[in-house]
């Protein structure tokens, strides 16, 4: 059932939903020895890394309509409600489980070099930086996508509030990017290479561009619309996933899958012809704490690693054994910490009634 929300785009819980499912999966099969089993015992073909960019996109897409509504509605965007609004939301358990993690983890993180630049990184929301650096804190290093989503926000708002045609700036954004990244890879900057490559900006500027042709109802929609476009972006979802040949350069991979996760998330949130409606109640009810579900899955990871290591002979059941206790803390979470700071966080919604 469609939530009692004007800002609510249907289908968007869906792409949460199956973007966090291959997420959880993907590290399950990474961190396998830590639970007892050898590398490769479960398929590994799946490309978690994707599922992070579609993450990407699909924030870029929903915050850009939501400001454009916004500015639309009242002349101009709040940006003082904006950063209310993002610190009300990502803020609170963000830094439960950076105080869980230094508990659970604190003799290593402890005995480990650069503590102090380490916290002061993940205090700022500089993990992108922790971990090409390899200043990563002990089961956090997964939250490197956060700290990419908020350092993109801190220009994004201001582009649309100053700037009466955005999408120029969008195209010009997303070149710029691409030749830094092909010159830092040509001379061999390295670390600063994986830190362009790392901040997932482009897939962001994707997800907004695509965000801004849907608000302006731009002509090129009909093209998005047409049922084989949307065949060949479905297409494009679920090949890379099960596809382990390099087929396309890592320097453009995530650029070129945007593409496709721009206009699938198009699609099944404002096309009523879409080929597949994501909207169901199990996906809109893992969609709703997926963020959560995203956050704590480490915690979660390492926890049942430490309890069955040793003990379990099938591979497979590791994947209810994490998944659906993640899914278990992420439902209550959401329920006893972060409702109330959402509740708080309409104070600041410029599109309420």
């Amino acid at each position: 059932m469609k939530p009692n929300n004007t800002n609510y785009l249907p289908g968007l819980n869906g792409i949460r939903a199956i973007a966090l499912l291959v997420v959880l999966y993907c590290h399950i099969c990474l961190f396998i020895e830590g639970f007892g089993f050898q590398r490769n015992v479960l398929p590994t073909s799946m490309k978690g890394s994707l599922a992070v960019t579609l993450f990407f996109v699909l924030s870029g897409f929903l915050i850009t309509h939501l400001i454009l509504k916004e500015k639309d509605k009242n002349g101009t965007v709040d940006i003082k409600s904006f950063y209310f609004r993002r610190a009300l939301r990502i803020w609170p358990i963000y830094f439960i489980v950076l105080f869980l993690s230094l508990m659970l983890h604190y003799d290593t993180i402890i005995h480990s070099q650069n503590v102090p630049l380490k916290l002061l990184l993940y205090s700022f929301f500089a993990t992108n930086v922790a971990f090409v650096t390899n200043l990563s804190i002990v089961g956090l290093t997964h939250l490197w996508s956060v700290g990419v989503e908020e350092q993109f926000y801190l220009f994004w708002p201001w582009i649309i509030k100053k700037v009466k045609k955005p999408l120029p700036v969008l195209v010009a954004l997303f070149v710029v990017l691409q030749i830094i990244l092909v010159l830092l890879r040509f001379f061999e900057f390295g670390v600063f290479f994986d830190f362009f490559f790392q901040s997932r900006f482009d897939s962001m500027i994707m997800g907004a561009g695509v965000a801004y042709l849907a608000y302006t109802n731009h002509p090129i929609l009909s093209f998005f619309k047409l049922k084989a476009t949307q065949v060949i972006c479905w297409i494009m979802f679920v090949v890379p996933f099960f596809v382990t040949s390099k087929w396309i350069p890592d320097i453009i991979e995530n650029q070129f899958f945007s593409f496709f996760y721009a206009i699938i998330i198009y699609n099944v949130s404002f096309n009523a012809n879409t080929i597949l409606r994501l909207e169901n109640a199990i996906f809109n009810w893992i969609g709703k704490i997926s963020y959560g579900a995203y956050v704590y899955h480490m915690l979660v990871l390492n926890s049942v690693g430490i309890l069955v290591k040793g003990k379990l002979t099938n591979p497979w059941l590791l994947i209810p054994l994490t998944i659906l206790p993640t899914l278990v803390v992420a439902h209550f979470s959401y329920i006893y910490i972060e409702k109330p700071f959402l509740k708080y966080k309409e104070r600041y919604n410029r599109l309420a009634k």
